[in-house]
Formats: structure tokens, C-alpha cells, sequence
């Protein structure tokens, strides 16, 4: 009895042991199953590989027709005759969608795009991301911090001006920018052949009897995208551009006031944006915000590449009273008033900046007056507290017989007790013709600290006068280091979860060499 519980026991052990050594075996091939299986059907598999050499087969074919068909095309003037091109394009293989811009000619295929510049006839092969707005029109998301509202096309961009030119004022709301968006480029719109027409003032709207909206909204003689708020509505919301940009932007309202990207914003916090493009508007103009009405709003991490057009009250960045921080302006200035009020200012920073600040910014935007300007600055015009910034971009006046006021390198001029420190002007104000022309400062009412303006450029440092320890003229080779001087009072901040300094060298010939600011 003993040896037969002995042998049972026995064949009970072994047949453990085999049911867990099969176990063990059905695991091991499962994985190996896995890596077999992903080894081949996986993107980076056998198969995906293939594919992937197969799509660039074809893109390549592609390419070389349409160089082909580019040379083809060349006129007598070298530039790209769109008449001959576009019925050669309609012969490339199926599955193609083809958008002309007037500039450019896009040829989009579900895995590649090419695009056909008309002037040069160079060929590229876009690496965009083409992808599908879910929700055109209607922005996704709840507006929470943690869920913003979320803009994703073109579409969703007007629908938004939409929303708070109809009276959404967004309070306590958040928005962001999900991808760059190019006014010009077809890949930018859910559908750039939707028809749309203006409704009313700012206000845009689906329309079969109205033009693709990718003409409407960049065509030369048309008012172009509507500002977001206006005279009876205001932004009062924080929009994220989350490091994207807004290119090409289009505004075309000569006769409009509170004209920008932001037309009319209470208390908004804007952003990480980059804007580019041509904005033209009457009164208190500039490219990412014209007007505050109430509360100042806070602008920060931006920089405007467009181009602007107005007069009275006009800047690079902000028109009227904002706190700009950690941002630059590079879009050239046209300011057309003939005025002669005090209210007539023009800034590469902010126009009229009274009650707000400038701090750890640049200019190297080249400002233009054709006619009068009371108070014009390569920083701001009039009325700011400024530190830490430094302006690069020349100031000229275009009529000899029409004197504008006071003229500096920073700042055109203020009243009393406001204050430029830290700051640096390097634009050569020569073409410039003024009553009182300054260095650093059109008038001498303001008090200046630690400021230097690079010697022949200007006849004196403030009111054409020089102020020893305020605003001092000297040789590049003898001024203090540029960094070490905006740099002055500086504490580091937080970007991406680590502490960084605000400013930085020019190791990429970004800015000419000057500093730069950390996030460029």
C-alpha cells in the first residue's frame, strides 16, 4: 500500500511538473508569437517597411513629373505661367486634391503633399501634418485649464472670432492653439473651398453664394479675417498659443478701428504666439492686440512677424496700455497719421503704454512715419514704465516739411515719475525728423537708469541732450555687455519644468548677434 501511495504521489509531482514546464512553453511562444507578429506587421516591421518604400517610390515619381511639368511651364519672364501648369498637374496620378493660392500651388495626397512656388518654380515636398478637424466650425473641448477649448483649422480660428463678436466673452475660459495654422496653405482648413461671406461686421459665415473661404480670407482687396472682439464685444478669456504660430494672417480695414489679431480684450492673458502677415485699420492698431478696455491684459512668450498699417495709437505688439513680457516685435511699422495730438504715438512694442509695462522685449521692426507723429518710439511711443528691452529697428520719417514731435530710441515721451532702465538702442535715428529726437528718450520729463544708445545715431540721449549715468552715447566697442545689461534684475523663471535665465546669447545669428530671449 505504501509503494502504490509512493508511485501515485510520484505521477502526481511529474504531472505538476509537466502541466507547469507546458505552461511555461505556451508563454514563451505566445512571446515569441508577439515579437513575430510585430516584427512584421508592426510600422517598423517587414511589412510596414515595405509600405513605407513603396510610398516613397511613388512620392518620388511623383516629384520628378511635376519638375518636369514646372520646367515645362517656365514663361519668358521665369516665372512659373499657371495657364500651362494647372491642365499638366490634372494628368499626375488619381487621388490628388490641387489648390492654387495665387503664390503657391498645393498638389495634397492622403501621405504627401507638394507645393509648387510660382515665382521661383522650386518644388517641395511639405511636411505638415494633414489632419481632419472632427469639429469644424465648433471648437472641442470645455474651456476648463485642464480641457480648453481647442482650435484645430481655420474654421475653428473664425468660429471663435465668431463667438465673441457675437458676445461670448469667454470669461474665466480657456483656448488653445493646437497646430500652426497658414492662412495661405490649404492644409491649414478643413475644407478651403467652403463658401462663406461676411454677415456683418466681424462676423463670417457658410454661404453657397460666397467665395471659398480660402480666397476670401486672403485675397489683396478683401477685408481678410475679422479681429476677434469688438466695439460691443470683448475678449475676457487666457488663449494659449502653445509655441505655434498664425502665419500669413490677412486684415484689411482701412476705415476700422481696434484692429489686430485681438481686436478689442478685458483682463485676457495672451500667450506663446507668433503671428506673421499684413494688418492694415485706422485708429489703434497693431498685430496681436489693438485695445484694452478694462483690466490690463498680460502678453507674454510673442512675437509679431506682420507687417502694420494705421495711425493713431500704433504698435508692433499692443496698441494701447498691455503688459508686455518676454516678447519682440519684427514686423515693419507704417504710420500715416497727420495729427498733432498727444493721443498720435507709434511703438515697436506697444503705442500708447500708459499704465502698463515693458519688460525683457526687443524691436527690430523698422518704423516708418509718413506725416506727423506726436510721440514715436523703437520700444513705445508714449507713457510706459520700460526695462530690460532693447530696440533695433530704425526710425524714419518720410515727409521733411511735416516735424513729428518727440522721437526716441526707446521711448517717444511721457510724463514724470515713469521710468526706462536697463535698455539698449542700437537703430540709427538719422532719417528721422522730429522737434526733439533722443537716444534712449524723445523728451527729458522721464527718468532713465543704466541706458546706452550707440554713439552717431542721435544727436543726444533724451531730448537731444545727454544724461550722464541715464542715457549715454558709446562706441559698441565700449558699452557694457548687452546681455549683462538686460539682464540686470533679472530672476530666472520656470520653462518646462526647470529655471531658466530670460535672456541668452545670439549663437545662431538669430538677432544679429544681440540677445535673444530663452524661448526663441
Amino acid at each position: 500500500m505504501k509503494n502504490k501511495f509512493k508511485i501515485l504521489k510520484n505521477l502526481k509531482s511529474q504531472k505538476g511538473i509537466t502541466i507547469l514546464a507546458l505552461v511555461i512553453t505556451i508563454i514563451v511562444l505566445l512571446i515569441l508569437a508577439g515579437i513575430t507578429i510585430g516584427a512584421i506587421t508592426g510600422n517598423n516591421g517587414l511589412i510596414g517597411q515595405a509600405q513605407t518604400a513603396k510610398t516613397n517610390t511613388e512620392r518620388e515619381q511623383i516629384r520628378e513629373q511635376i519638375d518636369v511639368m514646372v520646367i515645362q511651364s517656365i514663361g519668358k519672364d521665369g516665372k512659373v505661367d499657371k495657364e500651362v501648369l494647372m491642365p499638366k498637374l490634372e494628368t499626375l496620378p488619381d487621388g490628388k486634391e490641387i489648390y492654387d493660392t495665387e503664390e503657391e500651388i498645393y498638389i495634397v495626397y492622403p501621405e504627401y503633399t507638394f507645393k509648387i512656388d510660382l515665382d521661383s518654380g522650386d518644388v517641395t515636398i511639405e511636411d505638415v501634418e494633414i489632419s481632419k478637424d472632427e469639429t469644424p466650425w465648433e471648437l472641442a473641448g470645455s474651456g476648463t485649464e485642464e480641457d480648453p477649448y481647442l482650435i484645430e483649422s481655420i474654421e475653428d480660428l473664425v468660429a471663435f472670432s465668431n463667438s465673441v463678436n457675437e458676445g461670448s466673452i469667454y470669461n474665466g475660459k480657456y483656448v488653445k492653439l493646437v497646430k500652426t495654422l497658414d492662412f495661405k496653405s490649404p492644409l491649414s482648413y478643413n475644407n478651403p473651398k467652403t463658401k462663406v461671406s461676411e454677415k456683418e461686421t466681424r462676423i463670417i459665415k457658410e454661404d453657397a453664394n460666397g467665395e471659398e473661404i480660402l480666397t476670401f480670407l486672403t485675397k489683396e482687396d478683401g477685408t481678410g479675417f475679422n479681429p476677434i472682439g469688438s466695439d460691443s464685444h470683448s475678449f475676457y478669456g487666457d488663449f494659449d498659443g502653445n509655441g505655434k504660430e498664425i502665419k500669413n494672417i490677412h486684415i484689411n480695414r482701412p476705415r476700422e478701428d481696434n484692429v489686430a489679431l485681438f481686436g478689442i480684450c478685458s483682463g485676457c492673458k495672451i500667450e506663446k504666439l507668433k503671428l506673421s502677415g499684413d494688418i492694415v485699420g485706422n485708429k489703434t492698431v497693431a498685430g496681436i492686440l489693438a485695445n484694452p478696455i478694462s483690466n490690463i491684459p498680460q502678453i507674454m512668450y510673442c512675437c509679431n512677424e506682420a507687417k502694420i498699417t494705421g495711425e493713431h495709437m500704433i504698435g508692433g505688439i499692443a496698441a494701447r496700455t498691455v503688459n508686455v513680457r518676454n516678447s519682440y516685435n519684427l514686423g515693419d511699422i507704417k504710420y500715416l497719421s497727420s495729427g498733432s495730438s498727444s493721443d498720435y504715438v507709434v511703438g515697436g512694442i506697444i503705442g500708447d503704454a500708459q499704465g502698463g509695462y515693458i519688460k525683457n522685449s526687443y524691436n527690430s521692426g523698422v518704423l516708418e512715419i509718413e506725416g506727423k507723429a506726436y510721440f514715436a518710439g523703437g520700444i513705445a511711443g508714449g507713457f510706459p514704465n520700460i526695462s530690460n528691452c532693447v530696440n533695433l529697428g530704425k526710425i524714419k520719417t518720410v515727409e521733411d516739411d511735416s516735424n513729428s514731435y518727440y522721437i526716441g530710441g526707446i521711448c517717444g515721451g511721457t510724463f514724470e515719475n515713469y521710468l526706462i532702465e536697463n535698455s539698449y538702442n542700437f537703430a540709427n535715428l538719422q532719417e528721422a525728423n522730429a522737434y526733439h529726437i533722443g537716444g534712449i528718450l524723445g523728451d527729458d520729463d522721464q527718468i532713465c537708469n543704466n541706458c546706452y544708445y550707440l554713439k552717431g545715431t542721435a544727436e543726444g540721449g533724451a531730448g537731444g541732450k545727454d544724461l550722464e549715468g541715464q542715457a549715454m552715447p558709446l562706441e559698441e566697442s565700449e558699452m557694457p555687455s548687452v546681455l549683462e545689461v538686460v539682464s540686470t534684475g533679472n530672476e530666472k523663471v520656470e520653462w518646462n519644468g526647470e529655471m531658466v535665465d530670460i535672456w541668452k546669447e545670439d549663437t545662431n545669428n538669430i538677432n544679429n548677434g544681440y540677445p535673444i530671449l530663452f524661448w526663441q
